[in-house]
């Protein structure tokens, strides 16, 4: 499944500019078909899964010092 802008939204519950935000981070999994931005499902949830692991990892590590 593709995802519009609007979608990651909504799935989210972010606003408009932090959806935008997301998008044209470096390591978002975006396709860009002109000017449409879609989004896979299945990789945004691949992503979401991926950046809970670092950032638990981050925290366990300011937790240690």
């Amino acid at each position: 499944d593709l995802m519009t802008v609007k979608d990651l939204q909504d799935y989210l519950g972010v606003g408009r500019a932090k959806a935008y935000e997301l998008v044209n981070a470096p390591d978002f999994p975006v396709l860009r078909i002109g000017r449409s931005i879609r989004i896979p499902k299945n990789l945004l949830e691949e992503w979401i899964i991926k950046n809970v692991e670092v950032e638990r990892w981050a925290i366990t590590l300011e937790s240690r010092q």
